[in-house]
């Protein structure tokens, strides 16, 4: 059979784990220590709830963190929710009431705008305090703003007066709508977390913040705490994942779309250094653009002990992982040319998560079969050369979908997401799975829908599931060989000037797109390719040129160069 997937993810996680990182290990099962069957559930009769993010605390509790979505009430609220289990799978008494903690942070009155705030991050400290990281809302005009925000609870689950500002909270100062997405710690015990940036509806790049320890913006990061990427300007572009490297580096992933009108993402990556400028010494200028596999994002980021960095992502509808050098160049000797594509098939992987070994391990959630409705938990790995080394599918309740995972010190892999038992009131739970290598018989139990519903996919070894193949990753030809383009080293004094773009027979454009300050412009063919750019409808000063050359393997070249028009010299009075 062939695996496909799509992939997503909150946050990687590097943890050390104990797992045989050799092709045909033993298969991943539930473990029956954990709640009797290895899922364990927590539920609240108010809200639909589901689990962004997971974390092990020091004394071996799991941390879950996500939304609850308000059951009553039109529009439906969201809110924070904040869940510990002990490590037997019980939610634990003594944080919150039964183990759950629901907070809301928005400050909007309510209908017509619906009070939002969620957590798509989080991180236990070594003292057992829970820091979120996420989103709130709040009234802006007639309408409403969106800030990154993190949140920090005490051990008992509740809000810490001594954290930001005096109420537990702390907000990120972007000056546009900021969705946090994902949460690190770095040094010193700063907080990390990257935001989706928006204005008027559309993508406006993204935003990395750091907090202080003590929740204040961290001046020594940028002057405000805040940076700012555009990756591609007028392109839309998301940030999806961030991991701290141990030098306090901070490396964001995620995707942009470099043309709209086809709908061809790629995956992008930045890094930013201590002081929060973009690092030259990654990929030349902070940012590294994978041309070379086409259709494709990235969602999940860790960072290996050596500096190497992991992404989880997906390229034409197959989930892969791609490994790149501390430079930011592709691994190639990781995988096919740095990627390796994984199963199940019908699924998406949402989780990252490196062990010590090397052993990669994904998670997240797989259609049954003709059910497209209908889901299961999936966890895989890969091995540290590339290899993928088995998916393994686990039922819980009717549907559920996995959306973080987490290594425990003993090297068991953790699930966390949303389950739903079949309950007539539509309501979905907080669920939690964890997960022993093992054999298919008696250790993971039988799932609350009856037994015999735990499955294993046939891809439980490399051999047994062949990998698709991968677009060529041949090197592509350099942007100047191919587009001629006026000097930036002086100013442009012309009314007009033209772009000619060379196509070498070796190198078929199929398609090239010029954009003027994010205006699209015409494109001359014939033996040669020509744009012509009219300065005389832009405004004096700065303006940038960007060019975008489709190749026939689907891959593309591009460039921006930014000009400057030339002031003109006053003429002397006779």
């Amino acid at each position: 059979m062939r695996c496909l997937a799509l992939a997503l993810t909150v946050l990687g996680l590097l943890l050390p784990i104990g797992l045989a990182a050799s092709a045909n290990a033993a298969p991943l099962v539930p473990d029956s220590s954990f709640s009797g069957d290895g899922r364990a559930t927590i539920a609240v009769a108010d809200y639909n709830l589901a689990a962004l993010a997971v974390a092990i605390a020091p004394d071996g509790k799991i941390v879950v963190a996500g939304e609850g979505t308000s059951r009553t009430g039109s529009p439906a609220d969201w809110a924070i929710a904040v869940a510990r289990f002990l490590p037997d799978g019980t939610p634990d008494p003594s944080f919150g009431a039964d183990g759950l903690v629901v907070t809301q942070t928005s400050t909007l009155g309510g209908p017509p705008l619906a009070r939002k705030s969620g957590a798509t991050g989080v991180v236990v400290l070594p003292d057992r305090r829970i820091v979120i990281a996420g989103y709130t809302t709040s009234p802006e005009g007639f309408s409403f703003r969106a800030d990154l925000q993190v949140v920090r609870y005490t051990e008992s689950g509740e809000l810490d007066t001594t954290f930001g500002e005096g109420d537990g909270m702390a907000i990120a100062p972007f000056t546009e709508r900021a969705y946090g997405i994902g949460l690190a710690l770095g040094p010193g015990g700063t907080l990390v977390t990257v935001g989706q940036l928006q204005a008027d509806g559309s993508s406006t790049g993204w935003g990395v913040a750091r907090f202080t320890a003590a929740g204040v913006p961290d001046a020594t990061f940028s002057g405000d705490g805040v940076d700012v990427v555009d990756v591609h300007p007028n392109e839309y572009e998301t940030v999806e994942a961030v991991a701290v490297q141990q030098d306090g580096s901070i490396v964001a992933a995620g995707w942009s779309l470099m043309d709209e009108s086809d709908h061809d993402p790629v995956v992008v990556l930045t890094r930013h250094d201590t002081h929060g400028a973009l690092d030259p010494q990654f990929d030349a200028d902070g940012r590294a653009i994978i041309d070379g596999i086409a259709d494709a994002a990235a969602f999940a980021v860790a960072i290996e002990p050596d500096g190497k960095i992991v992404v989880g992502g997906f390229a034409s509808s197959n989930s892969m992982v791609v490994r790149l050098t501390a430079g930011g160049a592709l691994d190639t000797a990781f995988g096919t040319g740095g990627v390796t594509t994984t199963g199940p098939a019908l699924g998406r992987i949402e989780g990252l998560a490196i062990g010590a070994g090397g052993t990669i391990f994904t998670g997240g959630w797989t259609h049954k079969g003709p059910m497209l409705g209908a889901s299961d938990m999936f966890a895989g790995r890969v091995l540290p050369g590339g290899q993928a080394d088995g998916v393994f599918s686990f039922a819980f309740g009717t549907s559920a979908d996995a959306y973080a995972i987490a290594i425990q010190g003993d090297g068991r892999p953790v699930l966390a997401g949303r389950s739903y038992d079949g309950n007539a009131a539509l309501r979905t739970d907080f669920g939690v799975m964890r997960l022993v290598e093992g054999s298919d018989s008696g250790s993971g139990g039988s799932s609350p829908t009856g037994p015999g519903t735990t499955t294993t996919s046939p891809c439980v070894s490399v051999n047994a599931c062949p990998q698709p193949p991968l677009p060529s990753l041949t090197a592509l030809p350099a942007f100047t060989q191919l587009v001629k383009l006026p000097s930036t080293k002086k100013c442009v004094s012309r009314r007009k000037f033209s772009i000619r773009l060379r196509v070498p027979t070796r190198s078929k454009v199929v398609e090239a797109v010029v954009k003027v300050n994010g205006k699209r412009v015409a494109v001359r063919r014939g033996n040669r390719l020509r744009s012509t750019v009219d300065l005389r409808s832009l405004p004096k000063g700065r303006f940038r040129v960007q060019v975008v050359l489709k190749l026939a393997d689907g891959r593309k070249i591009r460039d921006t160069r930014r000009y400057r028009t030339c002031t003109p010299k006053r003429r002397r009075a006779r």
